[in-house]
């Protein structure tokens, strides 16, 4: 039977993929809270305690500036994180930037300000800026490869859309946070002290978003990279110093990245920044109070939210290019005469009007962030792919985006009271350039498999094909030059059964003659996977049915076979830091066989067939009273009637006589680091030299699955 439907099922369930959607979101959501409770206070709170002048635009710049320098580090913390992430793994290296992000957010709240220690105040805070910038450097990294890496390739914009949500979300709650404390202890009290309850409270929510982030695994295809042996080893280097690699870093920032973050922070933050500070941009306006202006924006973003999974859905339908297009150039062409009704409106405030004008910027955001984190995922490669992803996002958002956007526009604004000039400077060049670069340079990716990249096709062992009528004695010859699995086809190209060692054994043990056509032994059920197929369906599939191989066809043809040992074997076991860390806690009492089965050393090649096929085994121990005499195997019993032993023949001249063992209190990481380090299946178990059970690799395989 051909699975070849395989490669079009999703990885994970749907119970798996909203899990990991709503473990991504909601940590990722608290970070935007965290970021942003800073942007909403900066302009009107914050530059009155912290920084202190007798020039209102001196103050309210150095208070963005405060907000800009946790942009300008974003960069720094996504390739240090980067690397972490396509070294150790996606979960860990998130949850790093989580704990860090709560407790840089929370210290705000404790901080003395400057008429209490001076410039010690602006300095602390600028010190824990750049800390809240470093972890948010590698947190969206994060969050959208992990759920990318979990989605199916054809609705991938729809899953990361709601991700993408999260930004505009936290913002939202932000503002509610903010808003509600202000109108409870009253405008006075809350300048004066309760602007530190929204920073403490990222303190709860921290543990919020740890307790769900903890109950996450780590990312199929990660996990794959790691047992195929394709992780990078030195990421950074990789991408940023390798030609290909950096050329696509710069193609995806300057194309993509940062017309949408300058349209993401023009369309939001520069227009609360104009909302209340109009008369610094234009003669005789007069800007609206912060609770007006925070209400107006908080309204159009929750009404926009879910343009972000609409505009995702979009993507994976008509293509990430033509969404992202259409955002930047609207953006570029509309933003002066958008602006320029808001001004006309403020006095008196048409506060519907300006609602409505707000919700229409905000959509061009949904249009160029909505398919972005599915974009990034899809062009970057996925050993590098943290890095390569985290870098250009962060220089996008971080610099060019939150860092320079309201800094240039209202320092330009302010010096030369020209809204036309104000929005040139930045908001409208850089989403013409970002679109025409992404038309003319930028491929698309919507229809890329990133599951290409983890397929089975390196693990692919050349096929042993035997016709129905072949003597079972031939077949025996033929398993000892690869793992014991032949496969039975009467054209070369269709398999109609397979034959394993452990079906000789059971053949050899109910008196089948080694002369009997190895159509009468063979298991006709057979399960084939296109060799393109990624590892984790594979796995799944063979965890499923309890299979010990698979078939593999090419183009409708045999192309090979792999084995439970390949995609859940010793790699992953020695190598895999989540797997270890799962699996260092438990015991080899609490997995192995015991009693053990075992055999005097006189007994047959017949005796162990038939015990073997009766206990349904694969390992006997050769005992002589209480001593440990040898070990024997399926594959001992197929190659000795490989070299034309007879049944008669004792066990004691085929068995392994070196036997390694292992205390059962050792734990079974360390079991399979002996496995592996010298190349065996089984282990035997001694216990002050007596020998109490044994463990296989099957067994560990089954604590995986």
């Amino acid at each position: 039977m051909f699975i070849s439907s395989l490669v079009s099922r999703p990885m994970a369930s749907r119970g798996q993929l909203a899990t990991v959607i709503v473990a991504s979101s909601v940590g990722l959501l608290l970070e935007w809270y965290d970021f942003y409770i800073y942007g909403i206070l900066a302009a009107t709170v914050l530059n009155k305690l912290f920084f202190p002048t007798g020039d209102p635009l001196a103050s309210v710049l150095l208070a963005i500036a405060g907000w800009a320098v946790g942009f300008v580090v974003r960069p720094f913390g996504a390739a240090f994180f980067g690397r972490l992430g396509d070294l150790i793994g996606r979960k860990y290296t998130f949850l790093l930037t989580l704990f860090i992000m709560g407790f840089s957010t929370a210290a705000i709240g404790l901080l003395p300000t400057y008429d209490q220690v001076g410039v010690l105040a602006p300095v602390l805070l600028f010190l824990l800026r750049v800390l809240q910038g470093l972890a948010l450097g590698g947190e969206y990294g994060g969050a959208a490869i992990f759920v990318a890496e979990y989605a199916p390739d054809d609705k991938r914009g729809f899953y990361t859309g709601f991700i993408q949500t999260t930004a505009s979300v936290g913002y939202v709650l932000a503002v509610v946070v903010a808003t509600a404390m202000e109108l409870w202890l009253g405008k006075a009290a809350f300048e004066q002290w309760g602007w530190r309850i929204p920073f403490l409270l990222a303190g709860v929510l921290f543990l919020i978003g740890l307790i769900i982030r903890l109950k996450l695994e780590e990312t199929p295809i990660f996990s794959a990279m790691k047992l195929l042996g394709k992780a990078s080893r030195r990421p950074l280097r990789e991408a940023l110093t390798e030609r290909r690699n950096l050329t696509l870093i710069l193609l995806a920032l300057l194309g993509a990245v940062v017309g949408q973050a300058v349209v993401w922070y023009s369309s939001q933050f520069l227009t609360l920044v104009f909302l209340q500070r109009a008369d610094l941009f234009i003669q005789g306006a007069k800007g609206l109070d912060r609770l007006t202006a925070n209400t107006i924006l908080g309204i159009a973003i929750a009404a926009a939210a879910p343009f972000f999974i609409l505009f995702g859905w979009l993507s994976d339908k008509i293509g990430r290019k033509p969404v992202m297009l259409a955002g930047n150039l609207l953006a570029a062409f509309t933003y002066y005469p958008i602006f320029m009704i808001m001004a006309q409106s403020l006095n008196p405030p048409n506060v519907p009007l300006l609602t409505l004008l707000t919700f229409v910027l905000v959509l061009y955001v949904t249009m160029v962030y909505g398919p972005i984190a599915a974009f990034l995922v899809e062009y970057f490669p996925a050993k590098i792919r943290y890095t390569a992803l985290s870098v250009p996002y962060h220089i996008g958002n971080g610099i060019f985006g939150g860092g320079l956007t309201p800094l240039v526009a209202t320092a330009v604004g302010g010096a030369t009271r020209d809204l036309l000039l104000m929005l040139l400077s930045w908001p409208i060049i850089w989403p013409l350039i970002t679109a025409v670069l992404m038309w003319r340079w930028i491929p698309e990716t919507s229809k890329r498999s990133i599951w290409e990249e983890v397929s089975i096709s390196s693990l692919v062992k050349p096929p042993q094909i035997v016709p129905p009528s072949a003597p079972i004695r031939d077949v025996v010859k033929m398993m000892v030059g690869n793992e014991g699995y032949v496969i039975v086809s009467d054209d070369g190209k269709k398999p109609v059964g397979v034959v394993s060692e452990r079906d000789v054994v059971r053949a050899l043990a109910s008196g089948v003659s080694l002369d009997t056509p190895v159509s009468s032994i063979m298991v006709t059920r057979v399960l084939t996977v296109p060799d393109k197929v990624p590892l984790a369906t594979v796995q799944r599939v063979m965890a499923e049915n309890g299979l010990r191989h698979i078939v593999v066809v090419r183009d409708g043809a045999i192309a090979g076979y792999v084995s439970a040992r390949d995609i859940f074997g010793e790699r992953l076991l020695v190598e895999d830091v989540e797997t270890r860390r799962k699996l260092s806690a438990k015991a080899v009492k609490e997995v192995m066989k015991s009693p053990p089965v075992t055999l005097y050393p006189q007994a047959t090649l017949a005796d162990a067939a038939r015990t073997m096929a009766e206990k349904n085994i694969g390992f006997v121990v050769l005992m002589e009273g209480d001593k440990l005499v040898g070990v024997v195997s399926e594959r001992d019993v197929v190659k000795a009637l490989a070299s034309g032993m007879p049944l008669n023949t004792p066990l004691e001249k085929i068995a392994t006589k070196k036997v390694i063992t292992i205390e059962p209190d050792k734990s079974v990481v360390e079991t399979a680091d002996l496995m592996a380090e010298n190349k065996i299946r089984h282990l035997v178990i001694a216990e002050r030299g007596r020998v109490v059970g044994v463990i296989s690799l099957r067994d560990l395989v089954r604590l995986l699955k």
